[in-house]
Order: C-alpha cells, then sequence, then structure tokens
C-alpha cells in the first residue's frame, strides 16, 4: 500500500520475498516459500528453533527465561519487532464493584506461592474468594509475568490457581467468572466487556490502559509488566526469514500486523537496531 511507502503491483507476500531475491510467480497458490503458522506459546516456538524443527520462532519472553537450563545462547539470534503491555485483568461484576486498581504488591500477595490475599474484600471488593487464574507453564506471558511480579521466572505460584494454556482460554474463564483474576496478552482485553483491565499502581506511579491525565500507558517504558515480542532464528538469519522479519519491521508490517493486533510499535531507534540485524537486500 502507497501510504507505506511501498509502490508495486504485486501481492505483498511476493514483493517482500522480492526484496531479497525471490522471484514473484504471480500465483497465490505458489508463493517463493511455504509459511505455516501454529497456535502455541513460546515455550514450544523456542525450543522449535533450537532443534531446527521451524526456520522461526515466537517467544513473548527472552530466550534466556524460557531456556534457563542451557549453558549458551550464542545459536539465537533475537529479533523483537513490537511490545506487549500485559495488563491486569478481573472479572466485570468484581471490577464495577469497585475494584478497579491494585498495587503491584497486592498482585503479588494474591499470586505468590502462599497468598495472603485471598479474598476480594481485602482489596475493596466483595466478600468473594480470589479465581486466580494464570497462563501455562511455558508460555512466554507466563514467564514474564513471574519475572515481572515475583521476580524470578521459576517462582513458585499460589497452587490453587487455574492455569491455561492459551490467552483465548483465560479470556473466556475471566468472562465466565464472577470473582477472577489474570494476566493476559494486552490484545485480549475488553475494557468495556467482561475482560476489563485495572489499573497499576507502582511505588505511587499509576498505569492503565490508554493512560490519562494522572496515569501511564502500559506501554510505557519504565511500566514493568512490558515484554519484548521476539522472533528467534538459529545461527544468524539467512533470506528467507528475512524477508518475513523485515515486513514485520517495515511501516506495514508494525502497522497492520503488530499495532492492529492491540501491541505496541517499536519506536524509530529501536526499529533501526532491528533492522540492522538482517542480511542486506538485494
Amino acid at each position: 500500500p502507497s501510504q507505506y511507502g511501498i509502490d508495486t503491483e504485486m501481492y505483498l507476500a511476493d514483493y517482500f520475498a522480492s526484496l531479497y531475491g525471490y522471484e514473484p510467480t504471480n500465483q497465490r497458490s505458489t508463493p517463493p516459500f511455504r509459511v505455516s503458522i501454529a497456535l502455541s506459546h513460546s515455550g514450544t516456538g523456542v525450543p522449535a528453533v533450537s532443534e531446527q524443527r521451524t526456520d522461526m520462532g515466537n517467544s513473548s519472553a527472552p530466550v534466556t527465561a524460557e531456556l534457563p537450563e542451557r549453558d549458551s545462547y550464542e545459536s539465537f539470534t533475537d529479533h523483537v519487532v513490537g511490545v506487549d503491555g500485559q495488563p491486569i485483568v478481573v472479572s466485570r461484576e468484581i471490577y464495577d464493584a469497585g475494584v478497579t486498581e491494585l498495587t503491584l504488591e497486592e498482585v503479588r500477595q494474591i499470586y505468590k506461592q502462599n497468598p495472603e490475599i485471598t479474598n476480594w474484600s481485602q482489596v475493596g471488593g466483595p466478600d468473594k474468594d480470589i479465581q486466580v487464574v494464570g497462563r501455562a507453564e511455558g508460555s512466554g506471558t507466563d514467564t514474564a509475568f513471574r519475572l515481572n511480579v515475583l521476580g524470578d521466572p521459576d517462582a513458585p505460584m499460589n497452587s490453587n490457581m487455574t492455569r491455561k494454556g492459551q490467552n483465548q482460554q483465560v479470556k473466556t474463564l475471566v468472562a465466565n467468572s464472577d470473582a477472577a483474576i489474570s494476566y493476559v496478552a494486552l490484545a485480549f482485553v475488553e475494557q468495556d466487556g467482561q475482560i476489563p483491565s485495572v489499573a497499576l499502581d507502582i511505588e505511587g506511579t499509576t498505569y492503565e490502559l490508554g493512560g490519562g491525565s494522572n496515569a501511564k500507558p502500559l506501554g510505557a517504558k519504565e511500566y514493568p509488566l512490558s515484554r519484548d515480542l521476539h522472533v528467534y532464528t538459529w545461527e544468524g538469519t539467512g533470506k528467507k526469514e528475512a524477508a518475513f522479519i523485515n515486513m514485520l519491521l517495515s511501516g506495514f508490517g508494525q502497522e497492520e500486523c503488530v499495532a492492529a493486533n492491540n501491541y505496541f510499535k517499536l519506536p524509530e531507534d529501536r526499529l533501526q537496531n532491528q533492522r540492522s540485524k538482517l542480511p542486506d537486500q538485494v
């Protein structure tokens, strides 16, 4: 599209592939190379790259947190393509009852192995036991949460927590509950629906969805629950992988693939740094 500085009549897949020397076929069913995308989580994508079962593996946590047992990470090439401001969400009934803001310490007291906050009345809500929900172990969302909230990507968590493998499953569970709390990717928040995010107070600074006159947005650089969105390649990055990653780092990719899915685009200095990791175009 011309608004992104792309002047071509090719299919967009052909266009980005052609920047690295692949010839367009002009047939939608016969691309220069095959791309298959599977729905999973970081604990699947990162090992798949290291075992060379895939050319690229997506992760919402750094490989050092996903595979802490490794002796070396030199073979991984990290490409950051966006940022997710991870929110804390609660059931609509809890939000409407007045729990619209929590402190980071209160969230920690709910999720730690031996929780000290177990009823919503302890944080100004109704007299209901808190239904604690989280992501499956191995997901980048879970790893990032434990690292950012509990201080250790392997920290033990509330033994009564219900874990789900996908953000969509967490969203459904919270929506169908009247007493739940969880952490999800930003794209799954429904602020005016059944999955509202609460403001988070961290040492006197308030962060909330969209920000405001007295609050900072979840995408703020210093928001501690934000995390980079990674695409990992193995032992460098070939032109085949670069064609795809370059598309994500282009103006088109940042707007249509990152921002359109409720993630935060990379600032220009970070874009330039990430583009510098790619091989030269032809």
